[in-house]
């Protein structure tokens, strides 16, 4: 097997790789399938343990939360084959009583791993021997939030002891999609119905036309509260475009 080298580190706003696999729900383009929607890619150690078993039992629950967001949830593990996801799977929807419904994808040979760069140092040392033979788990969990134009919006990167937050991926979903359809910045622990910070470029009387109920606490701090059908999560209740698919303003 080649040696694997360690891919560039990515940037937010960069470009996502595209893949072709074989997944629990049958080959997909990675690019097509998410073709029109946001995504989260989830990678973990491997099939059969406990934490990432309880990661994907919470995605689970939570599919319609992220179908509701416009949000694609594919899950990602090497040296996993189709029939080792599907077993594990069963293990899931038992715990859950729900169905997993969303792609897990068999990268047994590590590659489409080394293009997201979820490989650390340790993975990359003795990736050869492992995936040549029994297969390999990852020493990190990865989430990255992918925009409708592929691009990067976010990523989370935790240790092998610590399970992901999938409050806070939502979160920052809501935050990501709600300043692309407002063009508006969020605060510190942003939610839904909470006030956002109107953007520090636009000029007090562009934010009086626009936000008439703002307030200044800084000339370069102002909130504004936005009304239900301007939250993305809102928009996407109701009869409105849900406005997801332009890419937020890359100023601060």
């Amino acid at each position: 097997m080649a040696e694997l080298i360690p891919a560039k580190p990515f940037r937010l706003g960069s470009e996502a790789p595209t893949f072709t696999a074989e997944t629990t729900i049958g080959t997909i383009d990675f690019t097509e399938y998410t073709k029109g929607f946001w995504s989260v890619l989830f990678c973990y150690p491997k099939d059969f343990t406990p934490v990432s078993t309880t990661e994907l039992a919470v995605l689970t629950k939570l599919v319609d939360e992220f179908s509701r967001r416009n949000v694609k949830v594919l899950a990602l593990s090497t040296g996993e084959s189709l029939d080792t996801h599907k077993k594990w799977i069963k293990d899931v929807e038992e715990i859950t009583g729900g169905v997993v419904s969303f792609p897990l994808i068999s990268d047994a040979s590590g590659t489409i791993a080394q293009k997201f760069n979820v490989l650390e140092s340790e993975d990359l040392e003795d990736i050869g021997s492992q995936l040549s033979n029994q297969g390999h788990a990852f020493h990190t969990r990865s989430v990255f939030i992918i925009s409708p134009q592929h691009r990067f919006r976010a990523m989370f990167n935790y240790p092998i002891s610590v399970g992901i937050n999938t409050s806070e991926i939502i979160r920052v979903i809501d935050c990501l999609q709600t300043a692309s359809l407002v063009g508006v910045r969020t605060p510190a622990n942003w939610v839904p119905g909470n006030p956002v910070i109107i953007h520090p470029n636009m000029s007090d009387e562009d934010a009086e036309k626009k936000f008439p109920k703002y307030q200044t606490v800084k000339p370069y701090l102002r909130f504004t509260p936005l009304e239900p059908e301007h939250t993305s999560i809102q928009v996407a209740l109701g009869d409105e475009p849900q406005g997801v698919s332009q890419e937020p303003p890359h100023s601060s």
